[in-house]
């Protein structure tokens, strides 16, 4: 996932045609002339004197198709003759995402691995950090498929967040896996260690993301909401604070009977509604 897929090709030709061959791809592949470049969705392939001579079709599955099965058919028709088609189909795997080799990584669909990767065991005096970034308006969710590390000498601290500041989801050394780990905003942050001896196959976690949940919070900055005031006159103004992450829209703000609100102290209260606009989810 995330680079194009290895070209396979076949050959086409025409005679006795009225007119030039057009060559289509279809959804979530590209076609080209040359092996190494010029893929697109559609080639022509001009006649002369009502041939197009034995021409090679490379085929292969664009680079931004998600992981998972694809297939279609590569149609061949015009210049008269009956369209032809040629099938066509691909599997897309995840991205492999190697701590060490990456320190970051946004997106939804990967594999995360240790510094050995799929096949070989982390080294030892490892002290990698990944931080993982979900796309926009999701969270990012790792399902661990193996883990075995050195027990109690190495170790994979989880932050739910964008650095090891954020909170501590867990510490998991020897074979107690994390299993399923879903964090509360867009990021997770792994950081893995291991000391001078001893290395073990180390940790495989499949990446995928969860729609992200809207959250608004607010507080008073100043006063508690308990107004005490006499008949006749305006009681001083108090102050609350919010503010939203993950917003799907806008946020609206409407007072109790007999309060008015303001979004500056020295503006122009209102016993309407009051409208926030978000951006970027916030």
């Amino acid at each position: 996932e995330g680079t194009a897929g290895t070209a396979a090709s076949f050959t086409t030709a025409g005679l006795c045609l009225s007119g030039d061959l057009t060559v289509d791809a279809p959804t979530n592949f590209e076609i080209s002339t040359s092996s190494g470049s010029g893929y697109g969705p559609t080639l022509n392939l001009s006649h002369t004197n009502g041939t197009v001579s034995t021409t090679t079709i490379y085929v292969r599955i664009k680079s931004n198709v998600s992981q998972g099965s694809v297939s279609g058919n590569v149609s061949i028709f015009g210049g008269g003759a009956s369209g032809q088609s040629v099938a066509v189909s691909g599997t897309v795997s995840p991205q492999a995402v190697i701590m060490g080799t990456n320190t970051s990584h946004t997106g939804c669909d990967a594999m995360i691995f240790d510094m050995g990767g799929s096949s070989s065991n982390y080294d030892n005096d490892a002290d990698q950090t990944l931080v993982i970034t979900a796309n926009s308006g999701y969270w990012p969710k790792l399902v661990f498929s193996s883990f075995s590390i050195e027990n109690n000498y190495d170790y994979l601290h989880i932050y739910d967040g964008s650095s090891t500041s954020a909170t501590l989801i867990g510490t998991y050394t020897g074979t107690t896996s994390p299993g399923t780990i879903t964090a509360s905003n867009g990021s997770l942050t792994l950081h893995f260690t291991s000391d001078y001896s001893s290395t073990s196959s180390g940790f495989a976690a499949t990446l995928s993301c969860v729609v992200a949940t809207p959250i608004l919070s607010g507080g008073w900055t100043s006063g508690d909401g308990a107004f005490t005031v006499c008949s006749g006159t305006v009681a001083p103004y108090e102050t609350y604070q919010i503010s939203g992450t993950d917003l799907t829209g806008n946020v609206t703000v409407n007072p109790p009977t007999g309060f008015e609100i303001c979004k500056t102290s020295g503006g122009s209260y209102t016993t309407g509604n009051l409208t926030y606009n978000q951006s970027g989810g916030t």
